[in-house]
């Protein structure tokens, strides 16, 4: 919430995951050939200081990891990232038998995979690229904040377009995406 407002949905929350998953089913079921998920994505902007997400208080199940000397290591934390990769491995599961393409819009500057933007958006393309068809990055140059030397990132449209889509196809690289 912003102001008392309702701005965001919880990309945690199984209601919305299931809404969503149901909508491009009903979609794909009635003709469409292609559904294309936007702003697969937690919120990267604005006060979220006192913002709480569904998954904070109800990880994701990960397996215990044994050791070779038999110690069992318990599982990290659930991250944004396993949350929407989670997401999209259901929605692909369920999408695919149907015989549809499924792409998702992602930002730009995730192809530069920076730990800051993974820990806020929830965006791994690599992790991604495994569960869609086709990926379209929203490349907006005036969104590379300080990157790669660039006062006003906006002016240099043709160095982030290029270097943005070299650094897709790096990451994505045998996935076929």
């Amino acid at each position: 919430r912003e102001n008392g407002k309702l701005v965001w949905t919880d990309p945690s929350r199984p209601e919305v995951q299931e809404f969503n998953i149901a909508l491009a089913r009903q979609a794909a079921q009635e003709g469409v050939d292609e559904i294309q998920f936007d702003y697969v994505r937690f919120p990267a902007e604005g006060d979220q200081k006192d913002a709480s997400f569904y998954f904070e208080t109800h990880p994701l199940r990960k397996p215990m990891v044994r050791t070779a000397d038999g110690k069992i290591i318990p599982p990290e934390p659930t991250r944004r990232t396993d949350v929407i990769t989670d997401f999209l491995s259901k929605a692909y599961a369920e999408l695919r038998p149907l015989k549809v393409l499924f792409s998702l819009d992602v930002f730009g500057v995730m192809a530069w995979q920076r730990p800051i933007d993974l820990a806020h958006t929830g965006q791994d393309i690599p992790g991604m690229a495994k569960y869609c068809d086709v990926l379209s990055p929203m490349i907006y140059p005036s969104h590379f904040f300080g990157m790669d030397g660039y006062k006003v990132p906006g002016d240099a449209p043709e160095h982030f377009i290029s270097e943005s889509m070299e650094r897709f196809k790096l990451i994505t690289s045998g996935s076929n995406v």
